[in-house]
């Protein structure tokens, strides 16, 4: 969990929950497993902040109308990850 929690952009999470009821439960249930699990998930090395900078891209060109497929690329490489 933990691993793979270091790909989560907590502020997308943040932008996306202002406005969706569903996005607001995800955010509540993430917090919820960092409470259980004593851990703070979001990005720690280099990559998982490589990631983190091509995510807000993602989320500024969608939210733009612009096509974000060369980020959601370069994302999944650095994630070693389609999903």
């Amino acid at each position: 969990m933990d691993q793979a929690g270091r790909y989560l952009n907590t502020d997308n999470l943040q932008r996306l929950s202002k406005d969706s009821d569903g996005w607001k439960e995800i955010a509540e249930d993430i917090k919820s497993i960092e409470d259980v699990l004593g851990i703070k998930l979001g990005p720690k090395t280099k990559d998982e902040l490589a990631h983190k900078k091509l995510t807000d891209k993602i989320y500024s060109k969608m939210k733009s109308g612009k096509s974000p497929m060369v980020e959601i690329t370069k994302s999944a490489i650095l994630r070693r990850s389609l999903g």
